[in-house]
């Protein structure tokens, strides 16, 4: 269903060029416009202003190419949804790659194991593409849903920082190294209608964003407001500084645990493993020490948003206790992820069923 009459109206003069400028002058300066990107491209509003703004800063359109997932969940309206993004990209001389998911495996996964599924496939197509980077439509709304997300699940600093903008990551099948980036993290969803309305581009409407069978969509749809109505819609505004100033304490964190990860005593084994010396971890404060983590969950490919508060909180405890010892230990955490210490040396990897 395209909607361009919605009651997302722009309450005072809204300049597109405006905000237009105000994106390129933020481009993160991890992926260039000049190289070969893939775009993530659903249909709905966030998207399609991905594609149009895209369009519009990339000073070769042929270098990018559309990928859209059909979960085939919602029927009709899972094929309308790429019926809808080919025909845009043909419309726009854009190239388009459709991965369609098997329709029972589908239905039986939960949205992290989709979301999973998605980005498995976005990088498919980036090797295939020898693409640079991938690019999504993230935008402000969705960094303070992660925020409000993060916080009732507990988390640390970083977890308080909300999305990075971009994060590289080394392609376990190819080596390159490449980049996840999301160029709209200051730019607020109403803005988003107020441009998509402004520029006359048409989206698709997913009703699955009604239900309030997820959690984010409960934030979205029950919080916000109530926020709104408490404080005004400027309350974005001030959480997003918040989360700023939660990035700068978090940045010092981050540069130290990047110097352990690049010592030559770590040693990685392909994208199974990774193993450091136990001496090297235990003079570091937590808060290195668990960014050093997330780097290794990030590099591992493991599954980093299964870690709650009291999963990291045991795995301290766990290190803690191993320092005082020399005989060897284990550790399964979130996700089958297995710690084990033995003569000195701290190895974390993925659990081996049946071990």
């Amino acid at each position: 269903m395209s909607d361009l009459t919605s009651s997302h109206l722009p309450l005072a003069p809204f300049s597109p060029h405006k905000l237009l400028k105000r994106i390129e002058d933020a481009w993160p300066s991890a992926a260039s416009r000049d190289s070969k990107s893939i775009l993530a491209v659903s249909g709905g509003p966030d998207s399609m202003f991905l594609l149009e703004v895209c369009l519009r800063l990339f000073k070769a359109p042929e270098n990018l190419t559309v990928v859209h997932c059909n979960h085939q969940l919602r029927g009709d309206e899972s094929d309308q949804d790429e019926a809808f993004v080919r025909a845009q990209c043909e419309r726009r001389g854009i190239d388009v790659r459709v991965f369609r998911f098997d329709l029972e495996q589908s239905a039986r996964s939960d949205e992290e194991h989709l979301r999973k599924h998605r980005h498995e496939c976005l990088r498919k197509a980036a090797r295939e593409c020898d693409a640079r980077s991938i690019i999504f439509g993230h935008h402000l709304d969705d960094n303070l849903e992660t925020f409000f997300h993060r916080l009732l699940r507990g988390t640390g600093t970083r977890g308080l920082c909300g999305i990075a903008s971009s994060r590289e990551y080394v392609d376990k099948h190819d080596g390159k190294t490449r980049v996840l980036l999301r160029p709209f993290l200051q730019v607020s969803k109403a803005e988003i209608y107020d441009w998509l309305l402004a520029e006359g581009v048409p989206y698709r409407i997913d009703s699955s964003n009604c239900s309030t069978r997820y959690t984010r969509n409960r934030l979205r749809l029950e919080l916000f407001p109530m926020l709104d109505n408490l404080s005004g819609p400027s309350w974005r505004e001030r959480v997003a500084s918040t989360m700023e100033q939660f990035k700068e304490l978090a940045t010092e964190d981050a540069e130290l645990a990047r110097r352990v990860i690049a010592d030559p005593h770590v040693e990685w084994i392909e994208f199974d493993s990774m193993t450091v010396p136990l001496s090297m971890l235990t003079s570091l404060r937590w808060p290195v020490l668990r960014e050093f983590f997330v780097e290794v969950w990030h590099r591992l490919e493991l599954p980093l948003r299964e870690m709650s508060s009291a999963h990291w909180r045991r795995v301290r405890e766990f290190l803690v206790k191993a320092a005082d010892t020399r005989d060897p230990k284990r550790h399964q955490t979130a996700g089958g992820v297995m710690l084990q210490t033995k003569k000195g040396l701290l190895t974390v990897r993925r659990h081996i069923v049946g071990e």
